[in-house]
């Protein structure tokens, strides 16, 4: 019987649907690249119901969307580990595609940053959409990555920077670090334009959360246009009057000859720098802090405090993280001439204390060691024997001379050419038997 059209349509839907799930899979926590990811959850403080709570005016109630709809690209650097805390940097395109600006990829990962934007959030999709987009991937992202709560910063460029400059301000308590304006911004309350006396532009917030603005005082904000840039006067305008409010950790880059486009690298790394700034101090305390923890061999302790200043900039950090790696593999050496000499068993537990002192990820020379010993039949054979010797010996009050001489010849028949059948006949021998 042949398959009807609405049988082809269905395995068409069918299909699309395995695909779909195939390409989008549970997500992978800690996954390096760049990739597109989507997923499950929403931020309580994402919805529209909040955006209304937050006064930001002309809400559209319609503006509905499901986050398993949503796409986004992330990019994460390829020296990014679980034990290293890395920014967020949430990036509100004015185009459709989510996609970091190739200009940008190199800067961040220099400076510590993972990057993820949302698909479908340009300028022709409602306010609503696009800022809670940018929410709901920080609360998702926090959740699979090692994201530093302090270094949570939204972006965009042209309508796209207006839209951060907006949600970063109404938003302090989820864009922790502050906000990066890319030849765009708006300001909350109406301001003059400048070189035009007597004309002002409207703010985006007539009913002000001063509280709000006050709780973002601490954050840094980046101003970055260019001379031929239209969204020039305004954006200037914006510098200007964040420190009347309070907000004095400001700067303001600009292009030379560059209009309304993608600024170069070296000019958005300016602004990452400046983002950074406040981690120096942080930096140096994260470093001192491990470099006590080495002296009192703690070292497991003190890799994450090492990968922290690393992070935070620090460039000595690299340095104390190699000499940490170095120690780990000389006591790795150790156990390796260990099984030079055929003494498997101690070189394992070798390795079991130097993975112990050092952590899987510093020490993973004695972790590949280990993985190789306890892959070999005749270790496994070995192990096995030893611990039914144990076994054996515990039990020898209870069992009794008879039994447990019985125990022992069966151990040194299916185990023969073990370390534990040797010990087996030794106990037999000072048994009288």
């Amino acid at each position: 019987m042949g398959i009807t059209s609405k049988g082809v349509l269905l395995i068409s839907v069918l299909l699309g649907f395995v695909c779909t799930s195939y390409m989008f899979a549970e997500n992978e926590p800690h996954k390096k690249g760049t990739f597109q990811i989507t997923f499950d959850r929403r931020s309580p403080l994402s919805s529209i119901a909040e955006l209304k709570k937050r006064k930001l005016p002309n809400i559209d109630e319609k503006a509905v969307y499901q986050i398993e709809e949503m796409t986004y690209w992330v990019t994460v650097p390829n020296d990014y580990t679980p034990s290293k805390p890395m920014g967020l940097f949430v990036w509100i395109s004015a185009g459709d595609s989510g996609k970091a600006p190739r200009e940008f990829v190199e800067p961040l990962a220099k400076h510590g940053f993972i990057y993820i934007g949302a698909d479908k959030t340009g300028n022709n999709h409602p306010e609503p959409r696009r800022h809670g987009a940018a929410i709901d991937a920080v609360t998702n992202m926090v959740a699979l990555y090692n994201i530093d709560p302090s270094r949570i910063y939204v972006s965009g460029n042209s309508g796209g920077g207006r839209c951060a400059s907006r949600i970063g301000i109404m938003f302090p308590e989820v864009f922790t670090g502050g906000a990066y304006y890319v030849i765009g911004c708006d300001f909350w309350d109406s301001l003059p334009v400048v070189d035009k006396p007597g004309y002002t532009t409207p703010g985006f917030w007539p009913q002000k959360d001063n509280k709000l603005i006050k709780q973002a005082k601490d954050h840094h904000f980046v101003f970055l246009t260019g001379s031929k840039d239209f969204n020039r006067p305004g954006t200037i305008a914006a510098y200007k009057a964040y420190p009347k409010d309070g907000l004095n950790n400001c700067t303001y880059i600009e292009v030379p000859e560059m209009g309304h486009s993608t600024p170069p690298s070296e000019y958005f790394e300016k602004g990452l720098v400046f983002l950074n700034s406040p981690l120096t101090d942080k930096g140096k305390a994260a470093l001192k802090e491990g470099m006590a923890k080495v002296a009192s061999k703690k070292y497991t302790e003190a890799v994450p405090l090492f990968n922290k200043a690393k992070g935070y900039g620090i460039e000595e950090a690299q340095a104390q993280l190699d000499a940490v790696i170095a120690r780990a593999d000389a006591e790795t050496a150790k156990g390796q001439k260990l099984l030079e000499e055929k003494n498997t068993a101690a070189a394992y537990a070798h390795f079991q204390a130097v993975l112990r002192a050092f952590g899987d990820e510093t020490a993973a020379k004695a972790k590949e060691e280990l993985t190789k010993i306890e892959n070999d039949p005749a270790f496994v054979n070995e192990r096995k024997a030893a611990e039914l010797f144990m076994r054996i010996r515990n039990g020898f009050a209870a069992a009794g001379k008879l039994k447990t001489a019985e125990a022992l010849k069966k151990l040194i028949a299916d185990y023969p050419d073990t370390k534990a059948a040797e010990n087996a006949k030794a106990a037999l021998k000072n048994m009288g038997i």
